[in-house]
């Protein structure tokens, strides 16, 4: 059950694949559209699409796809799938003969293999069901929906409602949609346990940019969270846990933002809601491309990968060129309570080095640890509300922190930075020099080697 869950992502690419194969107005070309999809589908996912079958027909055609670990002739198949194909009308127009409507039903080819337990617990006649109408214009039209399960079983209750989402995909690669993860709702009633998800709305908003790479949002939801447990004082319960990210590309660089939040938290806790945001600036897009195609590789088939005597140093140029003068990361944390809030935030990068004063090239020189120093830039502060912080074991660890916070009756405060080797931490300069014991100047392969 656990290999077709983890891949149960990938059908809606597998509906894709039995678009190909949609019209008869001529049954050799019908069949090559589609083995062209499959290999399309092979150089960017990490398994194997492989055609099992293809029956034509002048209205109906049917088709099954094997979805393999590797494209290697013995790779284990993980499961396959069945596509009936509802030809539409033929037309033609400036580009030659195209289909006008076509719909494709694509169901799991093998459902006696699931195990008995879960096809017992299913609610639906189907594991899931992709429904998917495609227009001579090249839009698709998908329906996804997995269907919901429920067990019981030495007093424990399972309850799930399945997964339901709806996309319109463009030839150009845009796809929108938008549905739900399901609820759940498991009970234990010896113990009285409990654990409810309300509902988990999900939408994407994407853009496909080649070798597995998206730009666009995505927003993700756990509504109306609470767990009982017999080891808890009380209860817990949160309104909701959230997943938002927005990646765009910008003269050729890849920039994302994303945040995770945790609101109206209901607990024996100082904290009643939580957020924290991460942006990646500045990534090098063909060192991502580079490294998404080398992580596909190794996904596929780990031994061959590794076998190969160029895949580390491959590895190694890709994240080299991921990572450029101006690439940054930055995390912004908000803790908040009855009292006030704690922000921390923190920044590091690597330096634009010629508005700094340094040649191009320092990325390629580095050979110690403060050649690494010298390109980085870091920057970070503190800032709390004294009543807020006050609701927390953290206030203990005050008296310690001595000069490297500022406490006042309303606020505590630091700031943080790196210039090279000298880390200023509220106003206070530590060499780092003198507390690595002179290390920074070792070359690195030498470390490496210690």
């Amino acid at each position: 059950m656990k290999k077709v869950l983890i891949a149960l992502p990938l059908v809606v690419g597998a509906g894709a694949a039995a678009i190909a194969g949609t019209s008869q107005y001529a049954g050799t070309q019908t069949q090559a559209e589609y083995q062209q999809l499959l290999t399309q589908l092979n150089e960017v996912l990490p398994f194997a699409f492989v055609n099992e079958s293809y029956e034509s027909g002048l209205g109906t055609s049917t088709a099954v796809t094997k979805v393999m670990a590797t494209t290697e002739a013995d790779a284990e198949v993980l499961f396959s799938l069945h596509h009936d194909i509802q030809h539409g009308s033929v037309r033609m127009d400036s580009g030659g003969v195209k289909v006008g409507q076509v719909s494709i039903n694509t169901t799991l080819h093998d459902k006696e293999s699931l195990p008995a337990e879960l096809v017992d617990g299913l609610i639906d006649d189907e594991l899931f069901s992709l429904r998917t109408n495609v227009s001579y214009t090249g839009v698709s039209r998908h329906q996804l929906n997995v269907s919901g399960f429920e067990k019981s079983e030495d007093g424990v209750d399972l309850a799930w409602t399945g997964v339901s989402f709806d996309a319109k995909t463009t030839s150009g690669g845009a796809t929108v949609g938008s549905g739900s993860l399901g609820s759940v709702n498991v009970s234990d009633t010896a113990s009285g346990g409990l654990l409810t998800i309300g509902s988990s709305p999900l939408s994407v908003d994407m853009q496909d940019a080649g070798d597995m790479l998206y730009t666009g949002t995505t927003t993700l939801a756990f509504n109306d969270v609470e767990l009982v447990s017999p080891d808890m004082p009380v209860p817990v319960s949160l309104t909701s846990f959230g997943f938002d990210t927005d990646t765009n590309l910008k003269a050729d660089k890849l920039n994302t933002s994303s945040r995770f939040s945790l609101a109206g938290i209901d607990a024996p806790l100082p904290l009643k809601q939580a957020t924290l945001d991460v942006e990646i600036e500045g990534l090098g897009v063909e060192g991502f491309r580079q490294y998404q195609k080398l992580m596909n590789t190794l996904s596929a088939d780990v031994d061959t990968a590794l076998d190969d005597p160029e895949f580390t140093s491959k590895m190694v140029t890709a994240l080299q060129s991921i990572v450029q003068p101006g690439s940054a990361m930055s995390y912004a944390l908000n803790l908040g309570n009855d009292e006030g809030d704690v922000d921390v935030d923190l920044r590091f990068g690597v330096k634009n080095l010629s508005d700094d004063g340094m040649s191009a090239d320092a990325m390629s020189k580095i050979v110690t640890g403060r050649d690494i120093l010298n390109i980085l830039s870091l920057t970070g502060a503190l800032d709390a509300d004294t009543e807020a912080l006050a609701q927390t074991p953290l206030i203990g660890m005050l008296g310690v922190a001595g000069d490297f916070i500022t406490v006042t009756d309303d606020s505590i405060t630091s700031e943080i930075s790196l210039n090279g080797d000298l880390l200023n931490v509220n106003g206070t300069e530590l060499p780092l020099d003198a507390m690595t014991g002179g290390m920074l100047d070792i070359p690195l392969a030498e470390l490496m080697d210690l």
